[in-house]
């Protein structure tokens, strides 16, 4: 999920991922990876795991360009009842206007521990935000003592005039 599914250049973006794990499933090697669009700047990322599942210490590691989160949970035991995980992330939209972020991450896990290549894979449903556009309009005025009656405007040769010009954003950015 995402917080905003318009927002400026600038403002403040959250991006949820939740994992959910059925009653009486395991997993090993439980690994959740968001490569996140270019046009978002990383902040900061908060965990929630319920009981007995607990938050790895180490947290999220990050990497490379466009930012690559991954979220390491390892080994979750079996229980009667559903599980869900949460994963939050924080930034700020930096992509230039008129374009649109999407987001999507991947939860990878094993049934045995060790396996060489996860076997279940699974991708959250993409999310995304377009990035408003400014309509910016410049308009310039002569001052109405320059106007004549012939709907022409006058001014001495040598003379001075002074224009008003105004810039207005008729947007909602």
């Amino acid at each position: 999920a995402v917080s905003l599914a318009t927002a400026s250049r600038g403002q403040a973006l959250t991006y949820t991922v939740k994992v959910s794990l059925p009653a009486n499933v395991s997993a090993a090697d439980l690994t959740v990876v968001d490569t996140l669009p270019s046009g978002f700047t990383y902040d900061s990322s908060t965990l929630s795991c319920p009981s007995p599942i607990a938050c790895p210490a180490g947290g999220v590691t990050s990497s490379g360009s466009p930012v690559k989160l991954t979220w390491t949970i390892g080994a979750v035991a079996a229980t009667s009842s559903a599980r869900t995980l949460t994963w939050t992330i924080k930034g700020y939209v930096s992509s230039m206007t008129g374009t649109t972020l999407t987001n999507q991450a991947t939860v990878s896990w094993c049934q045995e521990a060790g396996c060489a290549t996860p076997s279940n894979n699974t991708s959250t449903p993409a999310t995304t935000t377009d990035v408003k556009r400014p309509l910016i309009t410049l308009t310039k005025a002569v001052p109405s003592s320059l106007r004549k009656s012939d709907g022409l405007d006058h001014v001495a040769a040598g003379g001075t005039v002074a224009y008003t010009v105004t810039v207005a954003n008729s947007a909602d950015v």
